[in-house]
């Protein structure tokens, strides 16, 4: 969910931002058309009122500061520890402004193009150096965090076995957020090595579950009646053509009446025939506000269109204007995205 209510971490806004730029991209190459963009938009404003209305999103824990506090867990504070981030996306970027706000320096950042590396090095002062340089940094670093969309592990068991041996038994924490695995598995086996991945973060985040249940729960009864309302406002869109086409034939025929009056009525002044023609504008509206406000409403529950077909013939639409309106409105609901 938009909201982040599905999220690992429950409230977290990364997936808000994520569904945001996929919409952006699609909406800029003209995926984002027909009934895609208004859902796009209500889920995108359903986001901001769980953050602005719940206390969710002061209760969430990005998927970086949970890194550093279960790094913190094994080595203790992460102050003046060295950090190695391999990896320079959107999950790096997180993470090094996590590990820069609890202190972690020096903080290396290695990709295999140096150009990323360098521009997210750059936004909080870290170290950025070429892929092949990693395995001396890994020498002296005191946590390795991998973030990579390599589809192989970047560092095997036999790799980290030569590191380990280089290290005059200090303990290394390695924590993978890659999918696939930016570190064989197999790592966990070597002695002064603590893994973690993506999976062991269930249940840590599992301890402050708590304190967001009870807003989670909100959240949840708010998107259920926020899917409710899209749905009605979808479905009562259809009856919009219909609606201005009953308006227009009974114009025509107040018109035609008026004017028929009109002429039989001699000696009336401009100003009089102005005065009958609002008068009986203002009549029909009258008279058609509270029925056009009960074909919404029936248009809201009417899945198939059967309703909607039923009043256009109750208001004298024959059946073949009936069904062109039915499809207008289908056609007018699809081109609002």
């Amino acid at each position: 969910m938009v909201s982040g209510l599905d999220a690992l971490v429950v409230g977290e806004t990364q997936i808000t931002h994520q569904v945001k730029q996929a919409y952006d991209l699609a909406r800029r190459s003209g995926f984002a058309r027909h009934d895609l963009s208004p859902l796009f938009q209500a889920g995108l404003a359903f986001a901001g009122r769980v953050r602005t209305e719940t206390e969710l999103g002061h209760h969430a824990v990005s998927v970086g500061s949970a890194a550093v506090a279960l790094a913190e867990e094994v080595l203790g504070p992460i102050r003046a520890r060295t950090v190695l981030l391999i990896g320079a996306g959107e999950l790096a970027e997180l993470c090094l402004r996590r590990l820069s706000a609890a202190g972690a320096s020096p903080i290396v950042v290695a990709n295999r193009s140096l150009a990323p590396a360098r521009e997210l090095a750059s936004s909080i002062g870290a170290i950025a150096v070429p892929f092949s340089d990693i395995l001396g940094v890994l020498e002296r670093a005191d946590v390795v965090i991998g973030s990579t969309s390599a589809p192989h592990a970047v560092l095997d068991r036999l790799t980290l076995e030569g590191v380990m041996a280089h290290r005059d038994g200090r303990p290394l924490f390695l924590f993978d957020m890659a999918v696939p695995r930016d570190f064989e598995p197999g790592a966990r086996e070597i002695p002064g090595i603590h893994l973690h991945d993506i999976d062991d973060l269930e249940a840590f985040v599992a301890r402050g579950r708590d304190g967001r249940r009870q807003e989670a729960q909100e959240a949840e009864r708010m998107a259920a009646e926020a899917a409710r309302l899209f749905v009605a406002s979808r479905r009562a869109r259809r009856a919009v053509p219909l609606i201005r086409r009953i308006r227009e034939r009974a114009e025509e025929i107040r018109g035609e009446e008026v004017e028929r009056a009109i002429r039989r009525m001699r000696g009336l002044s401009p100003r009089d025939e102005e005065i009958i023609r609002a008068s009986t504008s203002l009549i029909v509206k009258k008279i058609l506000n509270e029925p056009l406000q009960a074909l919404r409403s029936m248009a809201i529950k009417d899945q198939t269109g059967e309703l909607l077909a039923r009043a256009a013939e109750l208001w004298g639409l024959g059946a073949e204007e009936a069904r062109e309106g039915l499809e207008a409105g289908t056609q007018e609901e699809r081109g609002s995205g």
